[in-house]
C-alpha cells in the first residue's frame, strides 16, 4: 500500500506519517526511515535532531537511511515485510533537480527525474508491504517567475499528482490535522 501525506511547512505532516506507519507496523515487521534532508545550516541540524528524537519516542527501532538522492539504490535492502517512510520528497526532488553536473534547466530532465522518481516509488511499493511519501505543499502562492523554481514546482507538483493518482490513501495535514483526501479503504482510526 502507497500513502502520501502532504502539508505546509511544520503542519504536523511529518509526525502524522510516523503515526501511520507505527499503525501499520506490527511487531515483527521492520520499519525504515529513508531522511533526505543535508544537514547543511544549524536550523537544519536541529529539525533532523527534532524528528530523531520523535522516531525514538515512538519505541519503536527504526532503521535510518540519509539518502538525499537516489534512493533507487536502497531497493535491494529492503522486503515484503517492511515499512517504508520517505521524508520529504520535497527536499529529494530539490536534491535531484539541483544536483552538480545536471542540466535543471532543460525540460527533458525534469521529465526524465519525474519518471525516474515515479519507478522507483512503484518498485517500493511493489517490494515493500508498506511505503508512505511525505511531502510539502507548496502551490497554494502561485507560479514562481524564475526558471529555478518553475522547473522545480514543475516537476514536484507532476509528481505530487502521479503519486496521488496511484497511492491507495491521500492526506493532507494542517495544524496538526491529518484529512483524508483520498482513500481506496475504509479510513482507519488512528491514536
Amino acid at each position: 500500500m502507497m500513502i502520501f501525506v502532504s502539508g505546509g511547512v511544520r503542519s504536523g505532516k511529518s509526525s502524522f506519517a510516523e503515526q501511520v506507519v507505527e499503525e501499520l507496523a506490527d511487531d515483527s515487521e521492520q520499519v525504515h526511515y529513508i531522511a533526505t534532508s543535508k544537514a547543511v545550516d544549524a536550523e537544519m541540524i536541529e529539525r533532523i535532531s527534532r524528528h530523531k528524537q520523535d522516531r525514538i519516542a515512538l519505541n519503536r527501532d527504526w532503521i535510518l537511511w540519509e539518502q538525499p538522492y537516489d534512493i533507487k539504490k536502497l531497493i535491494s535492502n529492503f522486503s515484503s515485510s517492511n515499512l517504508i517512510l520517505i521524508d520529504c520528497l520535497t527536499i529529494l526532488v530539490a536534491n535531484e533537480l539541483f544536483r552538480e553536473g545536471y542540466n535543471w534547466t532543460s525540460e527533458e530532465y525534469g521529465k526524465k527525474l519525474i519518471q525516474q522518481l515515479l519507478s522507483t516509488f512503484y518498485m517500493l511499493n511493489e517490494k515493500c508491504k508498506h511505503i508512505v511519501i511525505v511531502s510539502n505543499e507548496l502551490f497554494s502562492s502561485g507560479v514562481a517567475s524564475d526558471k529555478g523554481s518553475y522547473m522545480y514546482m514543475y516537476v514536484l507538483g507532476n509528481l505530487h499528482q502521479a503519486i496521488v493518482q496511484a497511492c491507495d490513501e491521500a492526506y493532507f495535514v494542517q495544524f496538526g490535522i491529518p484529512q483524508l483526501m483520498k482513500s481506496k479503504n475504509e479510513m482507519r482510526e488512528l491514536r
